[in-house]
């Protein structure tokens, strides 16, 4: 009762004084402080770890140790959902991993799914959704990057992505393709390249350190870092963006705070977003980091269910300023995969500001949201103040008031639809001859779009010479403007920058590929085109003698993109048929497909293995089953007198790797009286021939056991011995050198260890290192056949790392003859992409 009272006559005096009210902090409505529940700093105590001592629950260290990353470790104390559980499930395969401390677990409302702290960190099966307007970099950043690790867009400043790790991940985390080791890219980061880039920009004189979460380094690391960016003469300032001090407080250490001290001038950015996260814990660490002399920033996200009303804005902006922090930005969430769940609409967000504007401010300023006429007209709910014309392009300034003197800043990165909402301090406004505010303007008039054609979309000029010069993938960051509502699957046009046709293509507003064409004239998918397609993929292996097998029960007939079909994949063992729908264009057309294939081939039994994993891009579900026929697993195929296991619906790709039909006869014609090793053998095909050819003896090394027992079948068929081994090929590799036995042919064939070209960094170390300890195996006058199936290399490049191998192992290779895919894989000059497998045959001198 004292504290309203107070509170009350201080603002009262504060109005009488002067005539006007006065911006002290004390000056706030009474039903504003009695509504504040969360503004106590509260300690968030041990929760479900009240037995571990003191010591050991405020070491950083062990916090991490014992995070919560499973199902099993977070079932038994959350009361949990059906979406929750199913997220959890699919967090370790996804773009992001799961990963809690067991102090911010703390916080979590255990029976509540809707607690503002539970959605932030605990995953849900929301995540598998995609959105049309959603990608997995909306920030363009990975086409930003100078050197590994280091990203120059903006002309003055530069933001260093030193580690991929946090003490714990957001769902709606911007950078969920890179960050916790189970996203589509891998971030390898490069110090050295990227100081060196530093030293040579003199233009750059801000550093923004971020992740993953820099504070996470150890002092050691971090201090070398920071010295090292100290001495490039040009660099004024260094930022770090943390949530560290959120989910990991005890890491902010006293010895921490002392290092960051001697680096000055030195910025930290913090990430909380609600009040309930700012615990006397989190309260006293930024303390620390304040003594210190660090000035400390909050950057929050607009979250739905967290933070989308004005009072829990509120009530985090005032607990902000107690702990010595100032509230910095409020983000509209960034146009990440998965995240709609979480995004609030623009309406809703210039709602809840606008009442948050509303109340008593600390301190009274202006903050200006701009966008576009056609933003505008998109969201009709949102107030227009004024509106004028500038440069003969028209848009519309939209005046918001912040409570606490700081500016506001709303940006999403909706570059697709021409959207740009800025909130500017009034200062900084644009002024008449200002080219800030840009619209795309209108697309270009054309004639009406086809029957059946959904809509039109028109590229960014980064797109466009791509697309005119025969490849048939359009990106969505290379979409500017889309006219008409196409749905997943249907049919759209695509034009230029300049308004000329490319041609049409079948739209995903989920897959980083938003349209794949199929045709460069303006027509529809349709049965009639199916078919024609169709028969021109069959003619061409009918002149291969593909459709009249004579030493072959095997074939591929339809490969994608190659054959003019996006997304289709038909391959025939014997009299049966494994159809693989890869998009959702192809899968609209299923009964169509199936349909025409039975009556062109003649065949009547069919497999459909939709389990690619490329199908969850797309918003697919994973199945696999028969359509029609009886199936038993597994098929024998007859290939040049051996005889292979094709399991249909378990094994690798549709059966067997059809692609490498060619290579097996090139092997076993070298194979006979040569020691064979079979290195990532699976089945062991080429173990397979070698064995039929005559070879000493033959061993094929493997990890899946299930592979090794199809091909020990296979073998028994035969009547041949082969040494199957099930063991990781990298740690039978290590053995086998210590023994100093060697072979006279060996083949290698590994997996793809790079599915992005971010990986490639580590896939390059693992696949140098597989050749390395090969080579040594290698007997003189031996022969290597080595494989690689990864697009994001080619025949010069996997030379030039075998030679690098070659060189460090002391082993003299003669290249005998580079192989490639069978020729029902066909490859197509303008899509680089279609050429994936290589290899060489080499010879040791």
């Amino acid at each position: 009762m004292f504290l309203r009272r107070s509170a009350a006559v201080l603002r009262r005096r504060a109005v009488d004084k002067d005539g006007k009210r006065l911006s002290f902090a004390f000056c706030v409505r009474k039903d504003l402080l009695l509504s504040c529940r969360d503004c106590d700093f509260r300690s968030a105590g041990k929760g479900f770890w009240a037995d571990i001592p003191d010591e050991q629950w405020n070491d950083w260290r062990w916090q991490l140790r014992h995070r919560l990353t499973s199902l099993q470790d977070i079932a038994g104390r959350l009361r949990l959902t059906d979406s929750e559980k199913k997220g959890i499930l699919l967090a370790s395969s996804r773009k992001l991993a799961l990963a809690i401390t067991p102090y911010f677990f703390t916080l979590l409302s255990p029976d509540n799914p809707d607690c503002p702290i539970r959605r932030q960190v605990i995953p849900r099966s929301e995540e598998l959704l995609r959105g049309p307007s959603e990608m997995s970099d909306p920030c363009g950043e990975d086409g930003n990057m100078v050197a590994p690790g280091l990203v120059h867009r903006y002309p003055d400043r530069v933001l260093f992505l030193v580690t991929d790790r946090c003490a714990s991940y957001c769902r709606y985390c911007t950078r969920s393709r890179i960050v916790s080791g189970v996203g589509e890219q891998h971030l390898a980061v490069d110090v050295d390249r990227a100081l060196a880039y530093l030293w040579e920009h003199r233009e750059v004189r801000d550093v923004l350190l971020s992740g993953g979460d820099p504070l996470l380094l150890s002092d050691g690391r971090l201090r070398e870092l920071l010295g090292r960016l100290r001495e490039i003469p040009h660099i004024e300032i260094v930022r770090i963006g943390t949530r560290v001090p959120i989910f990991l407080p005890q890491r902010v250490t006293r010895d921490l705070c002392e290092l960051l001290r001697t680096f000055h001038p030195l910025w930290i950015n913090i990430h909380a977003n609600h009040a309930a996260e700012l615990t006397a814990e989190v309260r006293d660490a930024l303390g620390r980091l304040a003594d210190a002399g660090i000035p400390l920033g909050n950057q929050s996200v607009l979250l739905r269910g967290v933070n989308d009303s004005a009072g829990a804005v509120r009530d985090l902006v005032h607990k902000l300023v107690r702990a010595r922090v100032r509230p910095y930005y409020l983000y509209q969430c960034d146009l990440i995969e998965g995240t709609d769940h979480l995004r609030v609409p623009i309406e809703r967000g210039s709602e809840s500001c606008g009442r948050f504007g509303d109340t008593r401010p600390v301190s009274p300023s202006l903050s200006t949201w701009w966008m576009d006429r056609e933003a505008a007209e998109r969201f009709r709910s949102i107030p227009s103040t004024s509106s004028g014309k500038k440069e003969g392009r028209s848009s519309f300034r939209i005046s918001l008031g912040s409570s606490t003197g700081i500016p506001l800043l709303v940006l999403p990165r909706w570059r697709r639809k021409g959207v740009r909402l800025t909130v500017l301090p009034e200062a900084h406004l644009p002024g008449p001859e200002s080219k800030e505010v840009v619209s795309a303007g209108p697309l270009p008039a054309h004639p009406s779009l086809s029957p059946g054609v959904s809509g039109r979309v028109l590229l960014q000029q980064q797109g466009t010479h791509r697309c005119l010069h025969g490849h048939p993938w359009i990106y969505r960051s290379e979409v500017a403007q889309i006219e008409g509502n196409p749905h997943d699957g249907d049919c759209v046009e695509a034009r230029s920058a300049r308004g000329d046709r490319i041609g049409c293509g079948i739209w995903s507003g989920r897959s980083q590929i938003a349209i794949r064409l199929y045709s460069r004239k303006e027509e529809v998918l349709d049965t009639a085109l199916l078919s024609r397609l169709l028969d021109q993929a069959l003619a061409y292996r009918n002149t291969l003698g593909l459709l009249r097998p004579q030493d072959a029960d095997a074939a591929r007939l339809v490969w994608s993109e190659s054959d003019g079909l996006p997304g289709l994949v038909v391959d025939r063992y014997q009299d049966w048929l494994v159809v693989q729908l890869l998009t959702a264009g192809m899968e609209k057309l299923t009964r169509e497909i199936v349909s025409l294939l039975l009556e062109k081939t003649g065949l009547s039994r069919i497999v459909l293995r939709n389990d690619a994993p490329v199908r969850l891009q797309e918003n697919l579900p994973l199945e696999k089953k028969v359509l029609a026929g009886s199936y038993g697993d597994p098929l024998w195929v007859r290939e040049n007198g051996v005889v292979l296991p094709a399991r249909l619906l378990e094994g690798q790709k549709t059966g067997l790797y059809l692609d490498q039909r060619a290579n097996y006869r090139e092997v076993r014609s070298l194979a006979s009286g040569r020691r064979v090793l079979d290195l990532f053998s699976y089945q062991g095909a080429f173990s397979l021939f070698c064995s039929a050819a005559g070879s000493l003896s033959c061993t094929a090394v493997d990890q899946s056991a299930a592979a090794l027992q199809s091909g020990r079948a296979a073998a028994e068929k035969m009547g041949t011995s082969i040494d199957w081994v099930e063991e990781n090929v990298f740690d039978w590799l290590r053995k086998a050198q210590q023994t100093k036995k060697q072979y006279d042919l060996i083949v290698l064939d590994p997996p793809s260890f790079t599915k992005t070209k971010a990986q490639r960094p580590a896939a390059l170390r693992g696949y140098h290192e597989l050749h390395l300890r090969a080579l040594r195996l290698l007997a003189p006058g031996g022969i290597l056949a080595s494989f690689c199936c990864s697009h994001h290399f080619g025949l010069s490049e996997w030379k030039e790392l075998i030679g690098r191998a070659s060189w460090e192992a002391n082993v003299d290779l003669r290249l005998r003859k580079t192989l490639g895919q069978s020729l029902d894989h066909p490859i197509l000059l303008t899509i680089p992409e279609t050429e994936y497998l290589k290899g060489c045959l080499l010879e040791r001198a």
